[in-house]
């Protein structure tokens, strides 16, 4: 719980969202998977706001998201990105202190995003690693981001989802991720395939051409 004789005025600069499991507070959902976006007071420990603290403070939710929202936005940059050496075609995000995963909700902003859109992971809240579908040959490191979102997950109270989401370029979309004993299988939307389709088609074409 905040300090009851805060503000709005007072609060509303330390507001930030977060991705999170459902906890039945104020929140929105995030895409059609497991995640859902809540607020936090940020502090040395963030605290996260109630149903209470809005009514206290008379603001709706979607007015203190969109507070929360411009404050990450304040403290997010586009330098930010770094490329996985080993991994062609992946990004990671450093935030350089704070949630990295929630930055997720400004990907369109903070990456440019490619005709196909971007395939990312948000394992924890201090990951969010990203596939850009620029080229056929970066569907490779989709492998890797995948493998890397399951191994990130597993024995750590702090983890959100090994699955995958593609922003398509208006809209985060779930891309489930089925993980068997030996075996994994990602079951891609139809739009997602047709995605894959056309960089595949695009990149017949040197090849077309040099015949």
């Amino acid at each position: 719980m905040h300090d009851p004789t805060a503000t709005y005025e007072a609060i509303r600069p330390l507001l930030l969202p977060r991705l999170q499991h459902p906890q039945g507070g104020p929140a929105r959902p995030f895409s059609t998977g497991p995640l859902e976006v809540g607020l936090v007071v940020e502090g040395e420990v963030d605290i996260p706001v109630t149903w209470a603290d809005l009514e206290d403070w008379s603001v709706s939710f979607d007015d203190a998201y969109a507070a929360a929202l411009d404050n990450l936005r304040d403290r997010s940059h586009t330098k930010r990105w770094q490329d996985v050496a080993t991994v062609p075609g992946m990004q990671i995000y450093l935030p350089g202190g704070g949630d990295a995963a929630a930055r997720a909700l400004l990907l369109q902003e903070l990456l440019e995003t490619p005709v196909e859109g971007v395939l990312f992971a948000v394992p924890t809240p201090d990951q969010l690693l990203a596939v850009p579908l620029r080229h056929l040959d970066h569907l490779e490191a989709v492998k890797v981001l995948v493998t890397a979102a399951h191994l990130a997950t597993q024995g750590t109270h702090s983890a959100l989802t090994d699955q995958i989401f593609w922003l398509d370029g208006d809209e985060i979309v779930l891309v489930p991720v089925v993980h068997g004993d030996d075996t994994v299988d990602i079951l891609a939307p139809p739009e997602l395939l047709a995605a894959v389709e056309r960089l595949a088609a695009f990149a017949m074409v040197p090849q077309v051409a040099e015949a």
